[in-house]
């Protein structure tokens, strides 16, 4: 008689962890489908903070950017990069909100008809390559720490 080749037997663990693989993948397109369900409401969510913050900067004034502290190294170091006439924007701007915020008064009592663009970018780009340069230069020295 010619015997069969045995079957490796499973652990109770192995055979458990073998039945769970499946109910973690099923958890993880519930996961995604969640998400996909919820999208259009952060949609509508984030248009309604959007609206709502560029309300405030136009009162003052101000763009998104000008926001941005200079005490993160990534944003000092994207204005010390850019151009002088966006430093020089940034700030003015800055110095205006300050004025209008210490008189307690809005830019539309000096200057209604201004056109206000808070949400124009000039130095985001550079801020999010600086980020990713970081955590680029963090990830091929992170050998050296170990």
């Amino acid at each position: 008689q010619q015997q069969q080749p045995r079957q490796p037997q499973q652990s109770p663990q192995q055979h458990q962890r073998h039945h769970t693989q499946p109910k973690e993948i099923d958890n993880m397109s519930g996961l995604s489908s969640v998400t996909k369900l919820m999208e259009p409401l952060m949609n509508r969510a984030a248009k309604l903070y959007q609206a709502s913050i560029t309300k405030e900067l136009n009162k003052m004034g101000l763009r998104y950017e000008d926001i941005m502290s200079r005490d993160e190294p990534e944003v000092n170091e994207a204005l010390e990069l850019a151009h002088p006439d966006v430093v020089e924007g940034r700030y003015r701007r800055l110095k205006r909100a300050s004025d209008l915020a210490f008189k307690q008064k809005n830019l539309g009592d000096y200057a209604p008809n201004m056109v206000l663009d808070p949400l124009k970018s000039e130095i985001r780009a550079d801020v999010d390559k600086i980020l990713e340069r970081d955590v680029e230069f963090d990830m091929l020295n992170n050998f050296k720490k170990g």
